[in-house]
């Protein structure tokens, strides 16, 4: 019997630290709208944003009319929705300030041969 105690209070104990991601969208969600089909942007503090409820007639259709762009999204042509975010580590930065490790070597695309005459500088230069 005490067994089953245990078991369910380890179980309902555990279950604390479990989170539904829907519920933890909703915590975050930001709602953006264009007013009159013109541009607007929301701040977001989202690493990738999704719509979870479209809340206009008009499409958005992503890149066309809603997008992200580094802590703001932007909503046009009568967009409007509310956003979540969907997780996941942003293209633009990086968990930590410190340089990676590509960063040691310069790349392939910055070395210049200089006998080709496409990268001829003139004397004034």
């Amino acid at each position: 019997m005490y067994r089953y105690l245990l078991a369910l209070a380890v179980t309902l104990g555990g279950m604390q630290f479990v989170t539904v991601p829907e519920a933890q969208a909703q915590e975050r969600a930001v709602r953006c709208e264009s007013r009159k089909f013109r541009y607007n942007e929301c701040d977001a503090d989202m690493r990738r944003p999704r719509i979870i409820r479209q809340l206009s007639g008009s499409p958005c259709i992503p890149g066309q009319s809603w997008g992200f762009s580094r802590g703001r999204i932007w909503v046009d042509k009568g967009c409007g929705a509310v956003f979540a975010d969907s997780g996941g580590r942003p293209r633009w930065r990086d968990q930590d300030d410190r340089p990676r490790r590509d960063d040691r070597y310069p790349r392939r695309d910055d070395r210049r041969n200089y006998g080709d005459d496409r990268y001829y500088q003139p004397d004034d230069y």
